[in-house]
C-alpha cells in the first residue's frame, strides 16, 4: 500500500468521528429545544452531562484497550455507536411523560457515549505506531483535519440545508422530528462506510498479552504530569479547543447581530471558513518542516486572532462585505493550524510517556487528551451560553456584538502564551 492510501486509511475514522461528534454539538441541543419542546436548562443538562460522560469514559477505555486490542474495539463498538446515535434522536418521540423522557435520553446517550468513545479513543492511540516518524505525524494530522473539516462542514451546513428541504421549511424550528431521525439515519449510515477503509486495509501491531503486568489507569495518569512537556501540550490543547469551540457556536449569533446576515449567507460564510482551512492544512505542513510545530502554531494563532479583529471592526449591518470575507478567510486559516498542530502533537506526548513507563500506555495518555477535548467542548458552549445571557441582560453588550467574539479571541490569546516558550525550549520531542 502507497503511503498516500495509507495515510487516507488511516485517517478516515476522523471523517466518521467527526461527523457524529459534531452533529450532536452542533445540533442536538436545537433539537430537543426547539423540535421536542424540552425547556433549554434541562435540556442543556442532559446534554453537559452527556459530554462530561464522555469525556470520563476516555482513560478507562483508552487503559482496556492498551491491554486487550484496540482494532477488534472498534470493530465491535461502530454498529452499536451508529445505532445509538440514532437513537439519540429517536428516543425523545417515544414518550409523553417528560420524567420518563429526560432518563430515556440520559441512558441513549450513555449509550452512544460509551460506544463513541471505542471507536475514537483506540484509533488515536495507534498513531503513535503508525506514523513513528515526528514530521510524518504533522503530514498525518494534516490529513486527518481535511476528514474533520470535511465532516464539520456537512454537519454545519449540509445536515441543516437537507432537514429544511425535507421538511419544506425554511426556518429549522418548524421542521418535524420524522425528518431529523431520517437524516440522522443517513449520516450514521455514512460514519460507518466512512470507516471501512481503515477496518479493511490498516493492521494493528502485535502486542504484548493481556496477562502482562500494566500499571493502572490511575497511575498511567498521574505519572503523566511527570513527562517532559506533557501538562502544557495539554494545556495547550485545551485552549485551542475552546478557541475553536467558542468561535464555532457563537458565529451565528454573531453574524446575525452584527453584520447582519441569516440563513444563507451564513452558509457562504461558514464555507469560506472552512474552506480557508481545508487549504491552508499542507501549507502549515511544510512550515512545521521548515519551523517546527510551536513556530507553525504561533503563527497560525496570530492570523486566527488577526481574523477576528478584522470581523470585530465591521460595522453593525454592514452585511456580505469584502471586509467579512478577508476576516473569514484569514480566521479560517489559523484555525487550520490551531487545528492541526494541538493534535499532531498528541502521538509525541504518548510516545515519550510510554518510553518512560517502558510500556505501552499510548491508549491511556492519548486518552487524556479526548478527554480534555470533550470536556472543553462541552466548557465552551456553556461559556457562550452565559455570554449571551449576559448581552441578553446588559444593553451595552447588547449593543456591542463584538463582545460575541472576545472569548475565542482570549482563548488563543492563552494557547499563543503556552506555545510561545516552546519554540524556545523545544518540545519533548527533535524538531519542535
Amino acid at each position: 500500500m502507497k503511503l498516500w492510501q495509507a495515510r487516507l486509511a488511516f485517517g478516515s475514522p476522523d471523517f466518521s468521528i467527526s461527523l457524529l461528534f459534531a452533529t450532536v454539538n452542533g445540533w442536538f441541543l436545537f433539537y430537543l429545544v426547539s423540535i421536542i419542546g424540552i425547556p433549554p436548562l434541562i435540556a442543556g443538562a442532559v446534554f453537559v452531562f452527556g459530554r462530561f460522560l464522555d469525556g470520563l469514559l476516555d482513560p478507562l477505555v483508552g487503559a482496556w484497550t492498551d491491554r486487550h486490542g484496540r482494532k477488534r474495539a472498534i470493530v465491535a463498538a461502530l454498529p452499536v455507536t451508529a445505532s445509538a446515535f440514532v437513537a439519540l434522536w429517536a428516543v425523545p418521540n417515544l414518550f409523553d411523560n417528560s420524567v420518563a423522557q429526560i432518563l430515556a435520553i440520559m441512558v441513549t446517550f450513555s449509550v452512544f457515549a460509551l460506544a463513541y468513545t471505542f471507536v475514537s479513543v483506540p484509533r488515536l492511540g495507534m498513531l503513535p505506531e503508525f506514523v513513528p516518524e515526528y514530521h510524518g505525524r504533522t503530514g498525518q494530522a494534516g490529513v486527518d483535519m481535511a476528514f474533520v473539516f470535511i465532516a464539520v462542514l456537512i454537519s454545519s451546513v449540509a445536515f441543516p440545508t437537507v432537514v429544511a428541504f425535507l421538511s419544506e421549511t425554511k426556518a429549522l424550528s418548524e421542521s418535524q422530528a420524522g425528518v431529523w431521525i431520517g437524516v440522522t439515519v443517513g449520516i450514521a449510515t455514512l460514519a460507518v462506510l466512512a470507516y471501512l477503509p481503515f477496518i479493511a486495509l490498516i493492521h494493528e501491531p502485535d502486542r504484548q498479552s493481556s496477562q502482562t503486568a500494566r500499571p493502572k489507569t490511575i497511575v498511567v495518569l498521574l505519572a503523566f504530569s511527570k513527562t517532559t512537556g506533557a501538562v502544557r501540550t495539554l494545556a495547550l490543547f485545551g485552549c485551542s479547543v475552546l478557541a475553536l469551540v467558542t468561535l464555532q457556536s457563537i458565529l451565528p449569533f454573531w453574524l446575525e447581530s452584527g453584520p447582519g446576515i441569516t440563513a444563507g449567507g451564513q452558509s457562504v460564510v461558514l464555507l469560506i471558513i472552512f474552506l480557508a482551512t481545508l487549504v491552508s492544512l499542507p501549507v502549515w505542513a511544510y512550515l512545521s518542516r521548515l519551523y517546527g510545530k510551536a513556530a507553525g502554531l504561533c503563527i497560525g494563532v496570530c492570523a486566527f486572532l488577526t481574523g477576528i479583529g478584522i470581523a470585530m471592526l465591521l460595522p453593525t449591518g454592514s452585511g456580505l462585505n469584502t471586509q467579512l470575507v478577508l476576516a473569514s478567510l484569514i480566521a479560517g486559516t489559523g484555525a487550520g493550524a490551531l487545528s492541526m498542530f494541538p493534535w499532531s502533537m498528541i502521538p509525541d506526548i504518548a510516545e515519550t510517556h510510554s518510553n518512560r513507563m517502558k510500556t505501552p500506555v499510548q491508549g491511556t495518555t492519548t486518552a487524556a487528551f479526548t478527554m480534555t477535548n470533550k470536556l472543553a467542548a462541552a466548557t465552551a458552549l456553556f461559556l457562550n451560553s452565559m455570554i449571551l445571557q449576559v448581552r441578553a441582560d446588559l444593553t451595552w453588550a447588547a449593543e456591542a456584538p463584538e463582545v460575541l467574539l472576545a472569548l475565542p479571541a482570549i482563548f488563543a490569546i492563552i494557547a499563543c502564551t503556552i506555545v510561545f516558550p516552546m519554540c524556545i525550549t523545544g518540545t519533548p520531542t527533535r524538531g519542535a
